[in-house]
């Protein structure tokens, strides 16, 4: 597989974790220990020119990418089919993700993301976003699972909930949403909290990537690269 590779340039935000490895030439900053990096997109990055995002001499290639494809029951990102086009064309490995709308039925968000969004084999598993709290937590837990429960039975592999390490204590705190992994945003420290059971961490806000305008979110895995190829979706229904 050909694996895009970015350049990540912190400036001055190299003090957000500590601590990181990388190469003079490139200014990149990364936390230790993890091999597997990708980001995080939607409409808000503008248009991606995914060719500029060149491998050749580079230390850390970008090996994945998360896309916005809906959010709530109706809304579907209009730069969704033209990212996973031009990610998949790139070589990185695509997951697909539903930004949670607490008020909106979970059936009609899970309805509106299966109709928009089919799974390739080498694709990651759905991703759900929550960063509303709703009414209570009580009524997140419950909506949230059932939007969980319908895209698992659906794509037969078990979605991936998105939140803040804070926000995942405060109104994610059900030991039946903890059967799903974590993906954790939890910034300006060297590693998430010690009792934050994840499996992927989005550490900055800040990188800069080849091809995108503005800052990106930067991502890796906690796990090896074969671990990660093991997370890929082999078959699909």
């Amino acid at each position: 597989m050909l694996y895009v590779s970015y350049i990540v340039l912190i400036r001055p935000y190299s003090y957000r974790w500590r601590p990181c490895h990388g190469s003079q030439e490139y200014d990149v900053c990364l936390p230790l220990n993890y091999s597997v990096i990708g980001i995080d997109v939607s409409h808000h990055q503008g248009d991606i020119q995914w060719g500029k995002m060149n491998p050749e001499g580079c230390q850390h290639p970008l090996k994945f990418v998360f896309i916005k494809a809906t959010e709530g029951g109706d809304f579907k990102d209009e730069n969704y089919e033209k990212n996973l086009a031009g990610a998949r064309e790139a070589g990185l490995a695509c997951g697909s993700y539903l930004f949670f709308n607490p008020s909106t039925p979970a059936s009609a968000q899970a309805d509106f993301f299966i109709r928009n969004v089919s799974l390739k084999p080498g694709d990651l598993p759905p991703v759900i976003d929550v960063e509303r709290r709703g009414n209570s937590p009580q009524s997140l837990q419950k909506s949230l699972l059932e939007c969980l429960r319908i895209l698992e039975n659906h794509y037969g592999v078990r979605p991936i909930v998105y939140s803040s390490y804070r926000f995942r204590k405060r109104y994610l705190d059900n030991p039946l949403l903890d059967e799903f992994p974590a993906w954790m945003a939890h910034y300006y420290v060297e590693e998430p909290e010690e009792d934050a059971d994840w499996l992927l961490w989005q550490f900055t806000d800040r990188g800069v990537v080849d091809g995108i305008e503005g800052y990106s979110d930067l991502n890796v895995f906690n796990g090896s690269e074969a671990e990660f190829r093991n997370l890929t979706v082999r078959s699909v229904r």
